[in-house]
C-alpha cells in the first residue's frame, strides 16, 4: 500500500465519499499522478482512459505505474505501431490526438483521466468535440 501525503489522502477520500467528477489542481510535484493512481487502484474499473500529451503518455504513466506497483491496472500505450483495433488494456494512455481514434477502436472507459486539462480549452476544436 502507497503512503500518501495528508492532502493526497483528502483528495482520495473526498472522490470515493462523493463520487461524481473531479479535478485534482495541485501544484506541479505534489503527486497528482500518484494521487489518481491509487483513486484507480481502489475503484478497480474495467476500462480506464488515461489522455495526456505524447511525451507524458509515453514515459510518466507507464513509469509511475510500475513504480509504484499498480500492475493491475494493465496498462498500454496506445500509439503509433501499438494503435490497432481490438487491443485488451484495462488502462488504455493516450495523446489528445489519439482521441478520436479510440473513440472507436476502443472500449468506452468507466473512468477518463485528463492530464493537462488545458488541451481541451477549445470547445470547438475536433478533440473537444470528441470528449
Amino acid at each position: 500500500m502507497v503512503k500518501l501525503f495528508d492532502y493526497q489522502q483528502r483528495a482520495v477520500d473526498t472522490v470515493l465519499k462523493e463520487g461524481g467528477s473531479w479535478g485534482l489542481f495541485f501544484d506541479p510535484g505534489l503527486g497528482k499522478t500518484l494521487t489518481t493512481l491509487t483513486l484507480l487502484d481502489t475503484l478497480k474499473p474495467a476500462c480506464t482512459w488515461i489522455i495526456a500529451p505524447l511525451r507524458v503518455a509515453r514515459e510518466t504513466w507507464p513509469t509511475e505505474i510500475e513504480r509504484w506497483g499498480f500492475k493491475d491496472l494493465d496498462p498500454i500505450v496506445v500509439h503509433g505501431k501499438t494503435k490497432k483495433a481490438g487491443i485488451k488494456a484495462k488502462t488504455y494512455i493516450f495523446n489528445p490526438e489519439g482521441l478520436e481514434w479510440a473513440v472507436e477502436n476502443l472500449p468506452l472507459p468507466e473512468i477518463l483521466v485528463v492530464d493537462e486539462s488545458s488541451m481541451f480549452k477549445n470547445p470547438s476544436s475536433v478533440r473537444f468535440k470528441a470528449l
